[in-house]
């Protein structure tokens, strides 16, 4: 107890950045927010201008993560850390193993990159996780919220369109009921198809089903919440065929 005292006074007397938030304090995302307004376009993300202009800046964001940590943090405040965390993450490791030349990296993939999402480890808040991990236990796990599906980005086409500012605990509830509207309502990656009475969903349903059947009841149920009403209704009132549409993992670069 003595040593916590002292490294708080040490902190406040020396006006340092500690990595320990204090009870209600939020973290800062300024340096990260910053670059997503710079580099994301519409869902698509410039890379090779980030890798080329701003790769050190970042990569100093991302190293700053070791030493957050989460025990004086509300739920809001770890779940927006964490869903900052992934894509930050997501984008630093495309950073580091996409190539330099416009032609190729925009036929690069993260498959391309062995243990992408399973064997590469962060250090983050204490820990040394993969993506999977932050997604399946810091996120999925821990919170037990579908709309993190639409919040996190693969760096694919396929994934949900990356946001060009970060997650804060204000109105969180609000941006991720955003994110799923604008996910389930993109064409691209969600349709419904009348004519063949088909419900054209994306593999993220398939992959993660048990996590909308536990809210909902069923994927179509938990699907509908989010769909124009002229579609919900329509769903109601047909017994409709679902199928999952063709995964694009190729990055999601502008």
């Amino acid at each position: 107890m003595k040593i916590f005292f002292i490294v708080v006074l040490v902190c406040l007397s020396a006006q340092l950045i500690c990595p320990y938030p204090a009870i209600g304090e939020e973290i800062d995302y300024t340096p990260y927010g910053s670059l997503l307004k710079k580099y994301v376009f519409d869902g698509e993300i410039d890379y090779l201008n980030w890798q080329k202009n701003d790769f050190e800046v970042f990569e100093e964001y991302v190293k700053g993560l070791e030493g957050i940590s989460l025990a004086n943090l509300g739920e809001d405040e770890r779940k927006a850390f964490w869903l900052n965390a992934y894509n930050a993450l997501t984008i630093y490791a495309v950073l580091k193993r996409m190539p330099d030349k416009s032609f190729l990296a925009k036929v690069f993939s993260v498959q391309m990159v062995p243990g992408f999402f399973d064997n590469i480890t962060y250090s983050v808040a204490g820990e040394d996780l993969t993506l999977n991990d932050i997604e399946n236990q810091k996120l999925r796990e821990d919170f037990e919220d579908p709309r993190i599906h639409f919040a996190i980005v693969c760096a694919s086409r396929s994934c949900p369109k990356i946001q060009n500012k970060v997650f804060t605990p204000k109105r969180l509830d609000k941006r991720l009921d955003a994110a799923a509207r604008i996910f389930l309502q993109d064409e691209y990656r969600n349709r419904l198809n009348k004519e063949k009475n088909t419900l054209y969903l994306s593999q993220i349903f398939d992959w993660f089903d048990g996590d909308f059947i536990k809210e909902s009841g069923s994927v179509v149920d938990y699907v509908k919440q989010y769909l124009p009403k002229k579609d919900t209704r329509y769903i109601s009132k047909n017994s409709i065929k679902v199928k999952h549409l063709f995964y694009n993992w190729i990055l999601n670069i502008k």
